[in-house]
């Protein structure tokens, strides 16, 4: 077999790319991406009512980005891209974030009002 140079070139390049592809996977600087599905039962139960009500989660992250949630012992269960419980979470940390200014700017409203109430009410007092 007779090769041009350009030919092992191209060849040495995509071998020396693979081995590096596996070398940082094996490094833990990259990840393949999922096959099967990864279950986590969390360690704490949640629920109301009482205590015996009270459930873990099993959360299922499946292939293709899709968050699965279920109660333990349950058929049940609700899913989600991954994509969307980002966006969730981003505008919950932009509403908490908000509704903290907004109560900001209703205190020092209150408390500008309160001061103005009690200027008319000494200007009335002592006007006399």
């Amino acid at each position: 077999m007779n090769q041009t140079p350009n030919f092992a070139e191209a060849k040495r390049k995509r071998l020396d790319g693979l081995r590096q592809y596996w070398a940082d996977i094996k490094a833990g600087r990259r990840t393949l991406p999922r096959r099967d599905t990864l279950r986590k039962i969390t360690t704490e139960r949640y629920g109301y009512c009482a205590e015996r009500r009270r459930k873990r989660l099993v959360i299922s992250l499946e292939p293709g980005d899709i968050i699965r949630i279920r109660e333990q012992n349950r058929r049940e269960s609700y899913i989600a891209r991954l994509w969307d419980v980002y966006v969730w979470l981003v505008r919950s940390a932009a509403n908490v974030k908000q509704l903290e200014r907004a109560r900001q700017r209703k205190a020092a409203k209150s408390a500008r009002l309160a001061r103005q109430r009690q200027e008319r009410a000494e200007k009335r007092l002592f006007k006399s």
